[in-house]
């Protein structure tokens, strides 16, 4: 919310109107600067004179309340899945976020962390040991099919986030390096594209965590100290092979188009990003 309203409106659309006089000039004649109005947040051409005061607010107002809604659901689209659940304890002294992602890692985390010490005590009878794991594994599927829950909600989310990410990078870099650009806007578009690599690194990092927690669930069962109970080798041998044999698969993000959303997938965003720019750099014979 903080990027949205500074970066939006401050860096934006306030930037846009104290930055007048270098955008009559580069206007380059009086038609552009009625169709093409300098101070709009978006440069956009209108079929119809702008330099009237009240029509020039009017379209004004109008680009600020959907740019606005623009950046507010694509940062909120991260918020949702990084950190959108608030939970405050009781003494409310001490507040943290967390979001789907976040929340999944977490459990995966505490699910190893009990499978580690679940024979770690030697006074528990082999029935209350066998209930213990029984009810450890089946918290087990649960995060399981939890996660698998929230991947299949933000599917189509992140495939067009991800596709649009990859485009507007291309753009934003483009209007960067673009020589006509002046010293003001490239400031403005090198904020714009440190958030957008900072949203998209965020949800990929989450999505590394999730695979690499799932992976020392398994881990954590074959630490465990298993053996020093007697009987539990053979009363729970078939439940602590199949917990281990699922465990060896990662668990994961994934879009049916861009695969696994990992770090790995960051690096994908940016290369496509770079592709995109050397076509539109090879279309409008820029170097």
């Amino acid at each position: 919310m903080l990027y949205c309203v500074l970066g939006s409106l401050t860096s934006t659309y306030v930037w846009e109107l104290l930055s007048l006089d270098s955008c009559i000039a580069q206007r380059g004649s009086d038609y552009y600067v009625k169709h093409d109005p300098c101070g709009m947040p978006v440069r956009n051409w209108y079929p119809f004179d702008t330099t009237h005061p009240g029509r020039f607010l009017f379209l004004y107002f109008i680009e600020i309340i959907l740019g606005y809604h623009v950046s507010v659901f694509f940062s909120l689209a991260i918020i949702i899945i990084i950190v959108y659940s608030f939970n405050r304890r009781a003494n409310f002294t001490n507040s943290y976020f967390q979001g789907f992602l976040m929340h999944i890692a977490s459990q995966l985390q505490c699910c190893a962390s009990k499978f580690e010490c679940m024979f770690d005590s030697y006074t528990k009878s082999l029935l209350s040991v066998e209930m213990d794991f029984n009810h450890l594994s089946q918290y087990y599927s649960k995060i399981l099919d939890y996660a698998e829950r929230v991947f299949k909600v933000f599917n189509i989310l992140i495939i067009v986030y991800i596709s649009l990410t990859s485009s507007l990078m291309a753009v934003i870099c483009y209007q960067i390096i673009n020589p006509e650009m002046n010293s003001q806007n490239r400031i403005k578009y090198a904020i714009l594209l440190v958030v957008w690599c900072v949203l998209v690194y965020l949800m990929c990092c989450n999505g590394q965590i999730i695979q690499e927690e799932s992976m020392k669930v398994g881990q954590a069962i074959y630490n465990s100290r298993w053996y020093k109970h007697d009987g539990v080798a053979i009363k729970l041998k078939s439940n602590i092979v199949f917990t281990l044999a699922r465990s060896q698969r990662p668990l994961e993000f994934r879009s049916p188009l861009f695969g696994s959303v990992s770090l790995f997938q960051f690096m994908s965003v940016v290369k496509l990003a770079y592709t995109y720019l050397t076509v539109l750099l090879a279309f409008t014979g820029d170097k």
